[in-house]
């Protein structure tokens, strides 16, 4: 098997059948919003030493990854409409149809790409263009813990060699969640003790916000996710890291002209995205998150699968999460699940549904 090879759902969804490998893996996934023209998965290029080489050819509701044997690691982006590339791609199909079909089922889209995410990865990143956290994310939280509790996926994960607590919570450990911001201006922010600053000023406020809202609880094991208790969980990307591919090509260009040498695309080694993922990466083949507060803190061991075991269950979640969609007449638990789950995101869609009615009731 090849050290590195990349893989997408739902593309690939029966190209491993029969794949042998002994080698547990973490994973982490990256979920959020890009800034146009943008890709979160550049951020890994540094971390991997290897492009992903996911920029071109994506789609909404598509999950690609990619599996590094070195590290162990399996690193998946999930794309949604909240991707700018991705949104101004459904608004020029809106616009050639004439109609605005295509950004129904948006919002639902990528609440079910971001449920599969808690159900298949260890450590999930949360990109965010600028320096601000998203509150509107407190209720989409809410509706996915809500439609988390309500799956019940042991029956299906029972048909795969999972360890019994796996399988019992639908979930390979409670995941530990991770801010990723990238300012639209880094030059805000030219120093490494600026970042830390506005690095710890982000998580007082993320911790309280999520807190306060009861996101976040003394046990883990009851949460949508978890925050670190003693480790940074927050990180601010300067101005020459986790630059996009294009941003390189005409930062190299500059520097040839300016007859200057290619340390200018370095980033400050005391500040580095890779130093701060993969101490979270450590402890999931290590002792596990510790992650409970609290007089009784409860213990949160990471189950990691083999390679194998771990593509055949993720995609068989791809199949019962991201492509299942509520039908008429459908009365199974997961078409209540998905029903339930759409109705509380789209409360806008249902107001102006229910205006319509009043209007137009015959």
């Amino acid at each position: 098997m090849d050290k590195f090879f990349t893989f997408s759902f739902p593309e690939d969804l029966n190209r491993f059948n029969g794949l042998t490998n002994d080698k547990s893996v973490g994973v982490v996934a990256i979920i959020g919003k890009t800034a146009f023209g943008g890709s979160k998965s550049s951020v890994f290029t540094n971390v991997l030493d290897h492009h992903t080489g996911f920029d071109e050819g994506n789609k909404v509701g598509q999950v690609r990854g990619c599996y590094d044997a070195t590290r162990k690691l399996v690193v998946l982006e999930c794309f949604t409409g909240y991707d700018i590339d991705q949104l101004s791609r459904l608004l020029l199909q809106g616009e050639d149809e004439g109609n605005s079909s295509n950004f129904d089922s948006v919002l639902f889209t990528k609440a079910k790409i971001m449920l599969y995410a808690f159900h298949v990865a260890h450590i999930i990143l949360l990109s965010t263009p600028g320096l601000a956290f998203d509150t509107s994310y407190i209720r989409l939280f809410r509706a996915l813990d809500h439609a988390r509790n309500k799956l019940h996926l042991e029956d299906e994960l029972k048909k795969f060699d999972l360890p019994k607590s796996w399988c019992l919570a639908g979930r390979p450990v409670c995941p530990r969640l991770l801010f990723l911001f990238n300012p639209v201006n880094k030059h805000l922010l030219s120093d490494a003790t600026s970042i830390r600053k506005k690095q710890d000023q982000l998580e007082d406020v993320i911790y309280r916000v999520l807190r306060k809202t009861r996101i976040i609880t003394n046990n883990p094991k009851s949460a949508l996710f978890a925050l670190p208790a003693n480790q940074q969980f927050v990180h601010i990307m300067s101005a020459n890291e986790g630059l996009r591919s294009k941003e390189n090509i005409f930062k190299l260009f500059d520097l040839c002209l300016a007859g200057e040498a290619l340390e200018g695309l370095k980033a400050d080694d005391s500040h580095l995205f890779k130093e701060m993922l993969m101490q979270h990466v450590d402890l999931v083949h290590g002792p596990g998150f510790d992650d409970s507060i609290g007089r009784n803190p409860v213990s949160n061991p990471c189950n990691v699968a083999k390679l194998d075991t771990w593509l055949a269950v993720a995609s068989q979640l791809y199949t019962l999460i991201v492509k299942s969609a509520p039908a008429k007449g459908d009365k199974s638990r997961l078409h209540s699940v998905f029903t339930d789950l759409k109705s509380t995101i789209e409360i806008e869609q249902r107001f102006s549904d229910s205006r319509c009615l009043k209007v137009l009731q015959f």
